[in-house]
């Protein structure tokens, strides 16, 4: 049996997350950087923060059609999942869309955000953001 982080080192690894096994963390490690994959016929990419960078988030509130344009066709695809913000956000261009299903573990200036998770629902590409404690739909806050 693996011995799980403390709440204190998966606090400072994970902001303020749930707790993960060591044998969790070592499994993470192991994911690719990236994911480009064609699901019912549509084009799906995966980033940490954005296509070329872990680091570089990406704002909605920043991220005009230009860039949205750009951002897809960077990853080769109809739909680029994203995260590193901890933000839900569903940004549309042309046919194509940049989600980002917010964090299954948030906390940003000290104060914790809920907790939610994305479903994409393929061919359609409808997204929707879900809170984790009580998978209250948050579709009306995108």
């Amino acid at each position: 049996m693996s011995q799980g982080c403390s709440l204190g080192e998966s606090a400072d690894l994970f902001g303020g997350g749930s707790e993960l096994s060591r044998d969790a963390l070592a499994w993470l490690r192991t994911l690719p950087a990236h994911l480009e994959i064609d699901l019912a016929g549509v084009r799906v990419a995966m980033w940490h923060a954005r296509p070329g960078s872990d680091m570089r988030g990406i704002e909605a509130d920043e991220t005009g059609p230009a860039l949205r344009r750009q951002l897809l066709d960077r990853a080769g695809a109809d739909v680029l999942i994203v995260g590193h913000t901890h933000d839900a956000f569903e940004l549309v261009e042309g046919q194509g869309k940049i989600i980002n299903p917010g964090a299954c573990c948030s906390k940003i200036d000290g104060e914790r955000r809920p907790a939610t998770f994305g479903v994409l629902d393929l061919p359609l590409k409808r997204f929707r953001v879900f809170r984790a404690i009580d998978g209250a739909d948050r579709e009306q806050e995108l």
